[in-house]
């Protein structure tokens, strides 16, 4: 029967049942633990993030993946959030293979919420805190030819912006939104779009000084939409806090 876990301390019990399995079976007790456990229940995400990083902890390095292997099989909303935050904890380490396994996972996904969830956790972290590592890659991940991996950077943009994204690195950040603004693929323009209105919102200044946008709105209408919500609700609240 499935129930909804929403306290750390209803949580703390079940994860410490799960690294006793671990501990005293291995690895692939563990997951079926988890899974049991915690995974087939409704558990908010910032509890999943906790476990993730206990789990992070516990588990050696060289187990990692697999675990993400077997978790991301599973299909449970919930495992993204605990791919997310294994694969953000290996960008420091190493980053390039957190990348691949993170494109990885994202391509495999059905589900929007699989790049959101996950685009958020990897890629969002790495434009806050490994800018230049990840600039390195801004070709190949905002046109990658996975449509949920470019939603993913959209998500990831969105909120690295939100968090705090300085307004150099958000400038390079929105030229390389611009260049998927022909983009027809549905999923490529909710995560591009998404971005841009975030960008809007935040650093009004980089879009209206930008030359498309200057130049008569030569942008497409879908984009230019997306970007007019944000500089609207900048608009919003500057005058809310006067």
């Amino acid at each position: 029967m499935t129930k909804t876990i929403s306290r750390k301390g209803d949580i703390r019990p079940l994860l410490s049942s799960v690294l006793t399995s671990y501990r005293e079976e291995g690895v692939d007790a563990c997951i079926h633990s988890f899974h049991e456990l915690i995974l087939l229940h409704k558990v908010k995400f910032p509890l999943l993030e906790f476990c993730a990083l206990e789990l992070f902890s516990d588990i050696p390095p060289k187990e990692h993946i697999y675990f993400c292997d077997r978790i991301e099989a599973s299909k449970q909303i919930g495992g993204n959030v605990i791919l997310g935050i294994f694969l953000q904890q290996r960008l420091s380490t190493d980053f390039d293979s957190a990348i691949r396994d993170t494109t990885r996972y994202i391509s495999k996904g059905k589900e929007w919420y699989v790049s959101d969830i996950i685009g958020e956790r990897v890629f969002g972290h790495a434009l806050l805190n490994h800018f230049n590592q990840i600039q390195s890659l801004f070709p190949e991940l905002y046109e990658h030819r996975n449509n949920m991996v470019v939603r993913a950077m959209g998500a990831g943009t969105h909120y690295a912006i939100k968090k705090g994204l300085s307004t150099d690195h958000c400038t390079l950040c929105f030229e390389q939104l611009l260049k998927q603004s022909e983009a027809r693929d549905h999923e490529i323009r909710r995560g591009i779009g998404w971005a841009a209105k975030t960008t809007a919102k935040f650093h009004p200044s980089i879009v209206l000084n930008h030359p498309l946008f200057e130049a008569g709105n030569s942008l497409p209408g879908w984009l230019v939409n997306k970007i007019n919500i944000g500089l609207n609700r900048h608009a919003y609240a500057q005058r809310d806090s006067s």
